[in-house]
């Protein structure tokens, strides 16, 4: 069975060739799932692989902040409304934070945190978002 990792910038390698391909590309990204003993896997039709992924292997698209939380769209194309978010901060500046019911990281496209710019605060040393008029750290890591 082949090898595909993505990497951290969301380029995709299949044996270690780069997948250029904008179909492939887009369906094996917006095909990410996490299993149940959480591996991540992506599709093609009936075909499922295993992925390696360097970092996160779910991206956030776009991001906002409402009277509900923190409102994402995911690289698989799924939204999610977080009240309570658990972010971290990467050593490169990037922002993560915990989707799928808590159970896998999705990395904040520059876009998507360029979006937050107006609500992300440093208190207390420690940078972060208001979401809901409550400041919540992004630890870094």
């Amino acid at each position: 069975m082949p090898e595909l990792r993505l990497t951290r910038d969301g380029r995709w390698f299949v044996d270690g060739e780069e997948i250029l391909h904008e179909r492939t590309l887009r369906v094996l990204t917006e095909n990410v799932r996490l299993t149940e003993d959480g591996t991540f896997v992506t599709s093609i039709g009936r075909e499922t692989a295993k992925i390696v992924a360097d970092d996160a292997a779910f991206f956030v698209r776009s991001a906002a902040i409402d009277e509900r939380g923190l409102v994402l769209v995911l690289s698989d194309r799924s939204e999610e409304t977080l009240a309570t978010p658990h972010l971290r901060s990467g050593l490169d500046g990037a922002l993560y934070c915990r989707v799928k019911g808590d159970r896998a990281w999705a990395r904040f496209s520059r876009a998507a945190q360029q979006a937050l710019a107006p609500s992300l605060v440093e208190e207390a040393g420690a940078v972060g978002l208001i979401v809901c008029g409550v400041f919540v750290p992004a630890a870094l890591f």
